[in-house]
């Protein structure tokens, strides 16, 4: 979602709120990142464990309610402010681009979850 709303809407970077909440290190989400993660911050006996899973959304529409849901609606709120049509815009070429990812029973998305313990 955040490399579609920098391509359609790239005001968003100059938003000091979305650059505060923005997610970080996501060049480290990966089971060595996460061991050096841990290990830099003091902890041993590390072990990372990685579970993947798809998830499936019945439609678009279902799938964008689930985006709106877990905070993009705040800020495509300030798109707003552009005008009326700006988010309908911003949605549609969005929606688009979920056209690869769209099979018989919805749009898929694969996942992955890392668990990491360690002994501080």
């Amino acid at each position: 979602m955040e490399e579609a709303v920098i391509r359609h809407y790239p005001a968003i970077l100059e938003d000091d709120e979305y650059q505060r909440r923005r997610p970080i290190g996501m060049a480290m989400e990966n089971a060595v990142g996460y061991e050096l993660i841990f290990q830099t911050a003091g902890f041993r006996e590390v072990e990372v464990f990685k579970e993947a899973m798809t998830f499936v959304s019945t439609d678009e529409e279902e799938w964008w309610r689930q985006m709106l849901y877990i905070g993009w609606d705040s800020f495509l709120e300030k798109a707003e402010n552009n005008g009326a049509d700006e988010v309908k815009r911003i949605k549609a070429a969005i929606l688009n681009d979920l056209q690869p990812y769209k099979k018989a029973d919805g749009i898929h998305f694969d996942k992955v979850v890392f668990y990491v313990r360690g002994v501080k």
